[in-house]
């Protein structure tokens, strides 16, 4: 067999559904055990079985049997799969199956880099889902945040009669505009508390510039009079 090993070797499989061009095998608790595409094998991943997007053409979603997930990847080496870019803002997986595309976004907050904090992106990015499932776009939503990392999926229904990459097209096209929507009302988010500390920043009527605020706190603390910072510099 070529492709990835199974490394499975001692685990039989015990049940398997297959297609016209894919066969793939199940262990006793429902994970994959490995898949045959096209005669080439590749080891699942729980639930799941990563292949090279290369090795995916022609494939159309409905020709991926019931219960089974691909996730298409870069390229894979030493059983390392590395996986596709599908937008700037987010880290983002994504599986293909006779139903469609489901997406997972997944981030670490330790990771994030931008002025505007995840907390902002987050709900921003929940109000936009929870829009496109209003409207059908997004059949479900699962959302899975804690205190370290936010974690949220959502799976575009696609016709079967849909290429895989002609499915991946359209969700990258979709992964696009919700960044640009999701960043436009996290913006607005930060802004409106932006301008509510700056209102009770405000409400305190600072008549001293910050140096001098800073500068009576020092000398008052440490004795020797109040002598502001920019006479004791002259």
């Amino acid at each position: 067999m070529s492709g990835v090993g199974m490394g499975d070797g001692e685990r039989r499989p015990s049940k398997f559904v297959s297609s016209r061009r894919i066969r793939a095998f199940f262990t006793r608790e429902g994970d994959v055990l490995y898949l045959d595409l096209d005669g080439e094998t590749y080891s699942g991943v729980g639930d799941f079985v990563p292949i090279p997007v290369g090795k995916l053409r022609g494939l159309r979603l409905e020709e991926i049997p019931e219960g089974v997930s691909i996730e298409p990847v870069e390229y894979m080496e030493k059983n390392i799969f590395y996986i596709l870019r599908m937008g700037s803002l987010f880290t983002y997986e994504v599986k293909v199956n006779r139903g469609g595309v489901e997406v997972s976004v997944d981030e670490w907050f330790s990771e994030w880099r931008s002025y505007i904090g995840i907390e902002a992106y987050q709900e921003a990015l929940l109000s936009v889902l929870k829009e496109l499932m209003d409207s059908g776009f997004v059949s479900y939503v699962d959302l899975e945040s804690g205190e370290e990392m936010l974690y949220v999926s959502f799976v575009v229904p696609l016709p079967g009669s849909l290429t895989v990459f002609k499915a991946l097209k359209v969700v990258r096209r979709l992964v696009r505009e919700l960044e640009l929507e999701v960043t436009r009302r996290a913006s607005i988010l930060a802004l409106r508390e932006a301008k509510r500390k700056l209102r009770r920043i405000a409400e305190r009527g600072l008549e001293e510039s910050f140096l001098e605020r800073v500068s009576r706190i020092f000398y008052s603390g440490v004795g020797g009079g109040e002598e502001g910072i920019s006479k004791k510099s002259k």
